[in-house]
């Protein structure tokens, strides 16, 4: 049961992702679909370049879309900004080792 409506309801999932990795190239993407009483949806991309074996760039996007179910009379809306965003953003990694990055990020929202 959703507890802001007291609808009875199924809420499913879908989601799916892609990976592709080489030494030099690093590709991701992931998607996920939410259906029910809410609908959302939700995703990234992101590319990456070792320009060296310790010097990496990458580039993203992000996006969500959101809605709110239907509240009760009175109930104000909360958090409405953030149900919908796009992103893209920009990143300069140093990969000390296979286990260890340090990434310098910045994002525009």
């Amino acid at each position: 049961m959703d507890e802001a409506t007291g609808k009875q309801g199924r809420q499913q999932g879908y989601g799916a992702s892609l990976e592709y990795l080489t030494e030099k190239i690093s590709l991701r993407a992931e998607v996920l679909l939410a259906r029910g009483y809410e609908k959302d949806d939700c995703g990234y991309v992101e590319a990456a370049y070792h320009l060296t074996s310790k010097w990496q760039l990458a580039g993203s996007f992000e996006y969500f879309k959101g809605t709110e179910p239907p509240l009760p009379f009175g109930v104000p809306p909360t958090g409405l900004q953030l149900k919908e965003h796009q992103a893209l953003g920009a990143a300069l990694n140093y990969w000390f080792s296979p286990k260890f990055v340090w990434k310098l990020n910045y994002y525009h929202v």
